[in-house]
C-alpha cells in the first residue's frame, strides 16, 4: 500500500491552527451516565466557559470507564488436530465384526477400563492361564458391549453412560482402553476367538485350572499378540517471518539521522501547545490518547528529533488502534443496545489487521476463546441489560463461537474425508467441553449461568442440534485448507495477503458470525426458566428441537447477521489508513446510535467535536512512518540555516559535516618474522561525514561576510567505510609449521564493518565568508580500519585455520564540508549579539 507524503510541520501547523481554533470552538458538555436517565442543572456561563478551554465533555463514570478500555488481545495458536472422530469410526467398524460374548454395559466398561488399563491387565496375567482365560471372557464382553455403542453412535441414540465412556477416552482418561480394545479385535481377535473357544469346555475355575496345560499355548499366543501400539498425532505449524540485513539497516539508518534536520523546538512545541492543550489532567481528549499523552510528557530533551518521532508515531498509532475500542465504549454507555454490534466490530478489526500481519485470519477466530477477557467481562454484573453487560453477552456467546471453530478445524482430515456426521459430531463435541476450560474464569461463569449448569459437558439432547451445526460449520476446515494450500504453493504468506487475504479475512468473519448463531442455538436449548417472545428458528437446529431465544439472543442473532459490515471498516485499521479508519470509526459510532435511539446521535457528535478536531493532527502523527516520509517531513520543516548562528554568536552544536577529505594514515605494518610494528604511513580520500560536538565563536562580525573558528570533536564518521586509503598490502611468504604452512596478510577489511563507523577524531574548523561551507583540518583514530589474516594450510594445502584480527588506523587530514548544524546553543553575550543581529 502507498501512503500520501505529509509533512511533519503541515501536522504541526495543523495542530497550532486548530488548538487556537479550539479556544473559540464549540465543545459539546451533556453528561450522561449508562442509563441514568438523571437530568442535570444547567452549568452557569462561567462553568461553560470553564470547560470548553478544558476540553472537559465527560462524566467522571465516563471519564473512568474510558480510561479502562483495552483493545482485544489474541495470540493465535497451532491448532493440533484431533482425530478422535475418525479413530471412533475406525474402532466401530472393527468392533462390528465381533460376535461373541455378552454386551457389557456403558458404565461397567468405564469402571473396568478407570481401575485397571487393559495394557497394565495383560501384564499382570501374563504366564496365568486361569486368569488370562478370565479376562478373555471379560474382553469378548466389553467388546460385543462397544459394538452396541457404536450402533447407537450411528443412530444418534447414545443414553449419558455412552457419552461418559466417549468422553473419557476422548479426554485421555481411560490410557486409550477403547483404542487398545480395538486394536485387540483387529490384531488378537482370531487368538482370542481360538483361546475362547477351547476354554469353553471348562466352565468351572477346578476344570479350567486342571486344562490351563493344554490352554497355555492358546492363552500366550494371545497375550503375544494383544500388546498396545501407541497411535501418533500431528499439529499445524506456524510460519516465522525473516529478518532482513542489519548492516545494511544500521548504514542506510545513520545515513539518513546525518542527512535529517532536527531543533529543539519542536519538542518545545510539541510540549506547549499538545500537552497543555490536550494532556492536561482535567482534559478529556487524553482519555482517547493516553499512551501518546505519558510519551509527551516523558520526553527527554536531549533525545534526538528521530528518536522523539519514533517515540510520538509509536504512541499515536497505538492510540489509534484502541479509537473504536474507547468511542464504542462510550457510546454503549449512552445507547446500551450499541454494545452488541460495537463489540461484533472490536473483535472483527482485530480479526482482519492479524490477516495483514502474516496470521491465518481462521487460526486468530479460533483461538478468539482463550484471549484474555474483555475489558467489558470483568466489569459487567450478572445481567442483560447495561452496555458492559450487552458486551458481555456478545464475548461469551463470541467465545462459543470460536471454540466451535477451534473443534471443526481440529477434525478437518475427517471433514475432508467425509467421515460419518455422527463420529465427527462426537469429536467436536468433547473438544468443546475440553476447550472450555480455557476461557477466562468470567466468561464461563457467564455461561454456565446461562445454560443454569454447574459445569460445561454436551448433553445426548443437544447431539443432534450440534450435529446440524458441524455440518453447516465445515465451510471452516475447507478455508483452513484453502489458506494452507495457498501458502505452501507460495512458499511464504506474504502474496496472499496482497492478493487474497481480506477475501479469506471476510469469509473467516462470517464463517465466525454463522458459529456465533449456532452457538446462540446451543445456549437456547438448555437455557433455564421461561422465556418470553415468539421461537425462532435457530440456524443448524434440527427440526425436532423447541428452541426458543430470549430476548437479548433474539437481538444478537440479528446483529451477527449483519457481521459482514464491519469489514471495510476493519481493513482500513489493517492497512493503518489512519484517515480513513478514524473518521470511519466515528461515523459507525453515530450510525450505530441512530439506529437503535433517533436522534441521539446528534448529542453524541457534539460531545465528540473535541476529539474530531484533533484527528487530524492524529493521523499526520501517525502516518510519516517510513524512512523517506520522515526525511522529506524533516527537511520541509528544518531548511538549511542552522549554521548562521556561528557566524552571529559563540556557539555549542551537535553538529554534522558532509563532504569530502584527504590526508594521511598512520598504521601497523608486518616485519620479517611476521609481527606487528607499528609506523606504516599511507594516504587516503574518502566522503567526510563525522558526526559529533562543533564549538564555534564568529570573526569579524562586523563585517558583510563573517567568518567564525572553532573545534570539531567527532564520535562517528560514515565516511570513514567509505574510504580508500592506500595502505600497503602486505602478504608475506608461507612459513612452515608442524603440520603444514601459516601465511600473514595485512591489509583494508574487504567487507562492511559497522564497527568501522566509530572514528572518534578532534578538527580545527574555520567556517567560510557566511556561507554553509567549512574548511578544517585534524586527526581521528579508526580504531577498526586495518586487518590482519594469518590462514593455516594443511599438509596438502586445504585451509585449516584462519584468524582475523582488527587493527587501529591513525588518520590525519584537511576535509571541505558543509555544514549541517542538528541543534545550536547560543553562548551568553549580551547587548552585543543583539547589536550582531
Amino acid at each position: 500500500m502507498t501512503r500520501p507524503n505529509h509533512s511533519f510541520v503541515g501536522a504541526l501547523a495543523l495542530a497550532l491552527t486548530l488548538s487556537l481554533a479550539g479556544l473559540v470552538g464549540p465543545v459539546g458538555l451533556a453528561h450522561a451516565g449508562e442509563g441514568d436517565g438523571e437530568t442535570q442543572a444547567a452549568p452557569t456561563a462561567r462553568e461553560l466557559a470553564r470547560q470548553e478551554q478544558r476540553l472537559s465533555f465527560l462524566s467522571e463514570a465516563e471519564r473512568a470507564r474510558v480510561r479502562q478500555t483495552a483493545p482485544l488481545v489474541i495470540h493465535a495458536q497451532a491448532i493440533p488436530e484431533d482425530s478422535f472422530g475418525s479413530e471412533l469410526s475406525g474402532m466401530c467398524s472393527k468392533f462390528s465384526a465381533w460376535e461373541l460374548g455378552t454386551p457389557m454395559t456403558s458404565a461397567r466398561i468405564t469402571d473396568l477400563l478407570t481401575q485397571r488399563p487393559i495394557a497394565d491387565h495383560l501384564a499382570g496375567i501374563d504366564g496365568d492361564v486361569v486368569a488370562t482365560v478370565a479376562f478373555a471372557r471379560e474382553l469378548a464382553d466389553m467388546f460385543a458391549g462397544l459394538n452396541v455403542v457404536c450402533h447407537r453412535v450411528m443412530a444418534g441414540r447414545l443414553a449419558p453412560a455412552d457419552l461418559q465412556l466417549l468422553r473419557l477416552e476422548h479426554a485421555g482418561e481411560l490410557d486409550h482402553g477403547l483404542a487398545h480394545a480395538s486394536q485387540i479385535v483387529e490384531k488378537a481377535g482370531a487368538e482370542l476367538t481360538e483361546l475362547l473357544d477351547q476354554a469353553n469346555a471348562y466352565a468351572s475355575p477346578e476344570a479350567l485350572e486342571a486344562a490351563a496345560p493344554s490352554l497355555a499355548p492358546a492363552a500366550q499366543a494371545f497375550v503375544q499378540k494383544a500388546q498396545y501400539e501407541t497411535p501418533g498425532k500431528s499439529a499445524s505449524a506456524l510460519s516465522v517471518s525473516s529478518l532482513g540485513a542489519l548492516g545494511k539497516t544500521v548504514f542506510e539508518g545513520l545515513a539518513e539521522f546525518l542527512i535529517d534536520r532536527a531543533k529543539e523546538e519542536v519538542l518545545a512545541y510539541v510540549q506547549e501547545q499538545l500537552v497543555e492543550r490536550l494532556c492536561a489532567d482535567d482534559a478529556d481528549p487524553r482519555a482517547f490518547i493516553p499512551t501518546t499523552c505519558d510519551t509527551l510528557l516523558s520526553i527527554d530533551s536531549t533525545l534526538s528529533l528521530a528518536a522523539i518521532g519514533a517515540s510520538l508515531h509509536a504512541s499515536i498509532v497505538q492510540d489509534l488502534a484502541v479509537l473504536p475500542d474507547r468511542t464504542l465504549v462510550l457510546a454503549w454507555m449512552q445507547v446500551p443496545d450499541v454494545a452488541y454490534p460495537g463489540t461484533l466490530a472490536r473483535v472483527i478489526i482485530p480479526l482482519v489487521q492479524a490477516a495483514q500481519t502474516r496470521t491465518s485470519p481462521l487460526d486468530f477466530a479460533a483461538s478468539l476463546h482463550a484471549s484474555p477477557p474483555l475489558d467489558c467481562e470483568t466489569l459487567a454484573p450478572p445481567g442483560h441489560e447495561s452496555g458492559d453487560q450487552k458486551c458481555a453477552d456478545t464475548m461469551a456467546v463470541m467465545r462459543m463461537a470460536s471454540m466451535l471453530a477451534y473443534a471443526i478445524i481440529s477434525e478437518q482430515s475427517a471433514v475432508s474425508s467425509q467421515l460419518d456426521p455422527q463420529f465427527l459430531t462426537l469429536a467436536v463435541a468433547f473438544t468443546l467441553e475440553r476447550r472450555f476450560a480455557t476461557l477466562p474464569s468470567v466468561a464461563q461463569q457467564r455461561i454456565l449461568a446461562e445454560l443454569g449448569a454447574a459445569r460445561f459437558e454436551i448433553q445426548p439432547g443437544q447431539l443432534g442440534d450440534l450435529g446440524d451445526s458441524v455440518i453447516e460449520l465445515q465451510q471452516i476446515a475447507d478455508l483452513q485448507r484453502a489458506i494452507a494450500e495457498r501458502a505452501d504453493a507460495v512458499v511464504d504468506i506474504g502474496p496472499i495477503l496482497n492478493a487474497e487475504i481480506y477475501g479469506f479475512a471476510a469469509v473467516a468473519n462470517r464463517q465466525l458470525a454463522l458459529a456465533g448463531r449456532h452457538a446462540l442455538g446451543l445456549l437456547a436449548t438448555v437455557s433455564p426458566g421461561e422465556v418470553e417472545g415468539p421461537e425462532r428458528a435457530v440456524v443448524g437446529a434440527s427440526a425436532a428441537s423447541a428452541v426458543t431465544l430470549r430476548p437479548w439472543m433474539r437481538t444478537l442473532d440479528a446483529e451477527l447477521a449483519h457481521a459482514d459490515d464491519y469489514i471495510e471498516l476493519a481493513e482500513a485499521f489493517a492497512d493503518e489508513d489512519w484517515a480513513r479508519a478514524a473518521l470511519g470509526t466515528i461515523q459507525l459510532t453515530l450510525t450505530l446510535i441512530e439506529a437503535r435511539e433517533p436522534g441521539r446521535s446528534a448529542k453524541f457528535a457534539a460531545r465528540l467535536s473535541a476529539v474530531r478536531r484533533y484527528i487530524p493532527l492524529f493521523v499526520e502523527l501517525g502516518t510519516a512512518s517510513s524512512s523517506d516520509e520522515v526525511n522529506l517531513a524533516l527537511q520541509s520543516a528544518f531548511p538549511a540555516g542552522g549554521f548562521k548562528r556561528k557566524y552571529r554568536q559563540g556557539a555549542v552544536s551537535i553538529n554534522g559535516f558532509l563532504g569530502v577529505y584527504g590526508g594521511a594514515t598512520v598504521s601497523n605494518q608486518l616485519d620479517a618474522n611476521n609481527e606487528l610494528a607499528w609506523g606504516q604511513t599511507g594516504g587516503e580520500f574518502a566522503m567526510f561525514a563525522p558526526i559529533g560536538v562543533h564549538a564555534t565563536g564568529p570573526v569579524g562580525v562586523g563585517r558583510k561576510r563573517p567568518w567564525h573558528l572553532g573545534a570539531l570533536v567527532s564520535v562517528v564518521d560514515l565516511g570513514a567505510i567509505t574510504t580508500s586509503k592506500w595502505l600497503e598490502q602486505q602478504t608475506n611468504a608461507p612459513v612452515d609449521t608442524s603440520n603444514g604452512t601459516r601465511q600473514t596478510e595485512l591489509g583494508e577489511p574487504a567487507a562492511f564493518n559497522v564497527a568501522g563507523l566509530l572514528s572518534p577524531g578532534a578538527y580545527f574548523t574555520v567556517g567560510i565568508a557566511n556561507s554553509p561551507f567549512v574548511l578544517g583540518a585534524g586527526l581521528s583514530l579508526n580504531p577498526f580500519g586495518h586487518k590482519r589474516t594469518i590462514t593455516g594450510r594443511d599438509s596438502v594445502g586445504d585451509i585449516e585455520s584462519l584468524d582475523n584480527t582488527l587493527l587501529p588506523v591513525l588518520r590525519f587530514g584537511a576535509f571541505f564540508a558543509v555544514d549541517i548544524t542538528f541543534v545550536s546553543f547560543g553562548l551568553r553575550c549580551g547587548v552585543r549579539c543583539r547589536d550582531r543581529r
